[in-house]
C-alpha cells in the first residue's frame, strides 16, 4: 500500500501519450512511473560502482600489457608518471 503522493506536471500531449502506452501494456500511470523511478535510482546506486569496476579492469589489463612489453622498463615508468600526475593533481593551485 502507498501512503505519499507525488504530484508531476506534464503536457496534454505527454498525458495523452502516456495514458496510451500504459493502456498497450497493460500497466496503469502510478505503477509505469514507480518503476521508472526505481530503475533510474537503482542505476544512480550502482553507476559508481560499475565505474569503479571498468577502471580497476582496465588498470589491471593494461598492467599485464605492461609486463609484456620487451621493454621490462617501460611498466616502471608508466607507474612513476602515473605517481607525479596524481601529486600533481593533489596539489593544491593558487590562482
Amino acid at each position: 500500500m502507498y501512503f505519499e503522493y507525488l504530484t508531476i506536471r506534464i503536457s496534454p500531449n505527454m498525458r495523452a501519450e502516456l495514458l496510451a502506452y500504459v493502456a498497450r501494456i497493460d500497466s496503469d500511470p502510478s505503477k509505469f512511473v514507480r518503476e521508472l523511478i526505481a530503475r533510474a535510482l537503482s542505476t544512480a546506486r550502482d553507476a559508481e560502482g560499475e565505474m569503479q569496476r571498468h577502471v580497476l579492469f582496465c588498470a589491471v589489463a593494461l598492467d599485464y600489457l605492461l609486463e609484456a612489453q620487451a621493454d621490462t622498463s617501460l611498466r616502471q615508468q608508466a607507474i612513476d608518471d602515473w605517481k607525479k600526475m596524481i601529486a600533481e593533481w593533489e596539489r593544491p593551485h593558487v590562482d
